[in-house]
């Protein structure tokens, strides 16, 4: 994050260990942040600020903003030589890990029925009560692919 997303801010580049920590293998191992931690979805202006209550804030649209420029702005210019070499390899690597492991399971995703050969999917849960045909999210395209959008050449192509 510091070196990065938040290079000029400084305080901000701080919260990487506490991100990682907290936000990352919270959501990776049990799909919610830890009770410091609420992420919001409105350009909140309390986004990476502490609030009264002792909780961190965090904007998932602002984030998302600062990730992307922080990528095209900051990242991107500076990847060449070997460096994009040692990328293009280990982004291979990460595809082709990725589609071995969908070949090796495949026959799961068999037994799931044909998106469009029904009516559109009941989400149920305890905090939803709802049908829907689409993702709510603005970040997302309407059509979602297995495309880079780095701008990596495909080392194998």
């Amino acid at each position: 994050m510091g070196n990065y997303v938040y290079a000029d801010r400084p305080a901000l580049g701080r919260l990487h260990s506490v991100a990682y920590e907290f936000v990352r293998h919270a959501l990776a191992h049990s799909y919610m942040t830890k009770p410091i931690v609420i992420v919001t979805k409105y350009r909140d202006e309390g986004h990476l600020k502490l609030r009264d209550d002792g909780v961190l804030s965090i904007d998932a649209l602002i984030l998302h903003a600062d990730l992307e420029r922080a990528y095209f702005e900051r990242l991107k210019p500076r990847i060449d030589g070997d460096l994009r070499t040692t990328m293009e390899k280990r982004f291979g690597e990460l595809r082709d890990t990725d589609w071995n492991e969908r070949t090796r399971k495949k026959h799961l995703l068999d037994k799931l029925p044909l998106r469009g050969s029904s009516s559109p999917t009941a989400i149920s849960g305890p905090f939803t009560n709802q049908t829907s045909t689409s993702v709510n999210s603005p970040s997302l395209p309407p059509i979602i692919s297995n495309t880079s959008i780095t701008g990596f050449s495909d080392p194998n192509k």
